[in-house]
């Protein structure tokens, strides 16, 4: 190995090069360039033993699914459904071990698993956080947690309950992506016990996407316990959960998701702290009632609506 390389800084920049080249190429590059990195990454990691450990370390920095963490397990744990105790039996300290060896490097987490079935995911997980030389989290680096069930089928067999396991006090960044709030007690408990879970909390993304139901107690509950909210991007909000807002001087950006179904408007100015306000919608008369009611100077101001049957006539030239 050449000597430039037993500088720790030196091949830490090497890496970081490859990482980059491993992320999503923009259009025109080659669009190989994902899988690319990643092997080279896995290449040093299993050949280099000077490369071995920050390798893995950016190999798993970044998770877009929870399939890694439960493929560290043996196949027979999570190939097909069994329940926890079993899981529990088949679970020895060296996968314990090999376990939180990798946990501990993930910094971001977009959940769940893509291939593996929720019940399995739920029991597995489940089996994990019980075994004896395990604590919660199960990732305790882990400062971003997005979290996507924008699909019909997770209503009725949700996982969003697992967040419970990996929402911890270093998370500053939580995204939830879901098609609606969820309507079991469980479930709806985890939601509402997140900022006790991860209290440091900065930015904070929650639109379910059912336009039929009126969410915004629900999130509204969720947001008035982070106290230092600095970006937040939800549906819209009660009239006492944004003066709430309002009144601690902290909130940054704002991006607000109409409902055309919700006849509810904000009546007051905006945060004087909020620089950039954004708003969407489907209905474009509902979006410029909603307008008219604000008043506010941020610096940047953005409008995103579907052009629709009602559209002004002015607005249409």
């Amino acid at each position: 190995m050449h000597r430039c390389l037993l500088i720790s800084e030196v091949y830490c920049l090497v890496l970081e090069f490859i990482r980059q080249y491993d992320e999503l190429p923009e259009d025109g590059e080659c669009k190989e360039g994902h899988k690319l990195g990643t092997r080279t990454l896995a290449s040093l990691a299993r050949t280099c033993r000077a490369f071995s450990s920050p390798a893995l370390d950016l190999l798993w920095m970044r998770l877009d699914s929870l399939d890694p963490l439960i493929k560290l397990l043996p196949t027979r744990i999570w190939a097909k459904k069994h329940s926890r105790f079993v899981i529990r039996m088949f679970l020895g300290d060296k996968h314990e071990l090999t376990f939180r060896q990798y946990a501990v490097r993930v910094q971001y987490l977009h959940g769940p698993c893509r291939g593996i079935l929720p019940s399995v995911q739920r029991n597995v997980f489940t089996a994990l956080a019980r075994l004896p030389g395990v604590s919660l989290p199960l990732l305790p680096n882990l400062t971003e947690l997005v979290w996507n069930e924008s699909d019909s089928r997770s209503v009725v067999d949700p996982t969003v309950s697992l967040l419970k396991y990996f929402a911890g006090p270093r998370v500053t960044t939580v995204s939830l992506f879901l098609m609606t709030w969820p309507i079991y007690a469980s479930t709806r408990t985890v939601l509402a016990d997140l900022p006790n879970l991860c209290p440091n909390v900065t930015s904070f993304t929650a639109v379910p996407r059912a336009i039929f139901n009126d969410y915004s107690q629900d999130v509204g509950e969720v947001v008035n316990k982070w106290s230092s909210l600095r970006v937040l991007r939800s549906c819209q909000l009660s009239q006492a959960i944004m003066d709430e807002l309002a009144s601690r001087a902290m909130l940054n950006a704002l991006s607000i998701e109409l409902n055309s179904f919700i006849t509810e408007v904000y009546l007051d100015k905006l945060p004087a702290t909020v620089h950039t306000f954004s708003l969407e919608g489907s209905d474009t008369l509902c979006c410029l009632r909603y307008l008219q009611t604000l008043q506010g100077t941020p610096s940047h101001l953005r409008l995103r609506v579907d052009l629709d049957l009602a559209l002004p006539p002015d607005m249409v030239e």
